[in-house]
């Protein structure tokens, strides 16, 4: 393309502009908190490396980070892991290699969640999960329940108008999602993510965020039904009930059975299957 410059017989050229490229996908505030709390970190693990990709890979796994979704600068995502910037490096070197990000250089780059996040297919998945030792499996749960059935509680006494109102919008999503897994159960986490958060401690959340990370592949086998989605999403709505009423005796009560329905679904699949593989190798 050229001009003419006024006033003169100059003539210039001038390169065709480069379009921008689209904007990065960004993550709304209630997904960007939930995968905040499971990402976060101490610094005091003896292995950060490996600490790292479990929780980055956990909260892509588990749908907290979309497809397209840029995560947090360097500085500030090793800040958030309580990790060094050169464990975070290797750790997303070894993400990306795995297929579960992307990096882009230049004014327009970072790191990015993979537009096709490689999935095991169900034989493998099955196979994985056989390997967890009934007595494993129960420990997970009881940690869950205990932590669940308190914040519940907790949050009886302490959540503010503001969230709960929040918490009754999401859970009106998930009733508008228990047709699609897919869309559920990320939505499922947040809303427990949201009712620890609402008891204004955030080490409840940072823990009830890891449970979730522990129990959510397993959690890939529960039958996935309208009907099985719909009965956790009214357990949901009657928590939040009680919470509304400031009923924390009536949160804990309903949390626990809610818990527990989810608990013995996962007793069902688990250690019955791991003890006949038991029996087969006498």
């Amino acid at each position: 393309m050229t001009t003419t410059i006024p006033g003169t017989n100059i003539i210039a050229k001038s390169s065709p502009r480069q379009p921008r490229p689209p904007a990065p996908r960004s993550r709304s505030a209630a997904i960007s908190t939930a995968a905040d709390a499971l990402l976060r970190g101490d610094g005091t693990s003896i292995n950060p490396f490996e600490l790292t990709v479990e929780r980055l890979g956990s909260s892509i796994k588990m749908g907290l980070f979309a497809p397209g979704d840029q995560l947090l600068p360097e500085r500030e995502l090793a800040a958030l892991m309580g990790v060094s910037r050169l464990t975070l490096r290797a750790a997303l070197r070894a993400l990306e290699q795995a297929g579960f990000v992307t990096v882009q250089r230049g004014r327009y780059g970072g790191t990015f969640v993979a537009q096709s996040v490689p999935i095991l297919d169900k034989q493998r998945r099955l196979k994985a999960a056989l390997n967890i030792a009934p007595d494993v499996l129960e420990d997970w749960i009881s940690q869950r329940h205990v932590l669940e059935v308190g914040v519940a509680e907790l949050a009886a006494q302490k959540a503010s108008e503001s969230q709960i109102r929040a918490l009754v919008d999401l859970n009106a999503q998930m009733k508008a999602f228990e047709h699609d897994l897919n869309r559920y159960r990320p939505l499922d986490t947040m809303f427990h993510l949201g009712l620890a958060r609402a008891t204004g401690s955030g080490g409840l959340e940072t823990w009830v965020a890891q449970t979730h990370a522990r129990l959510s592949e397993l959690m890939r086998f529960i039958p996935s039904t309208k009907g099985a989605l719909s009965h956790s999403t009214d357990y949901h709505a009657q928590i939040l009930d009680a919470i509304a009423r400031r009923d924390a005796q009536e949160a804990r009560h309903v949390m626990a059975q809610h818990v527990d329905a989810t608990s013995s679904m996962l007793r069902g699949l688990l250690p019955q299957r791991a003890r006949r593989s038991t029996v087969r190798r006498k």
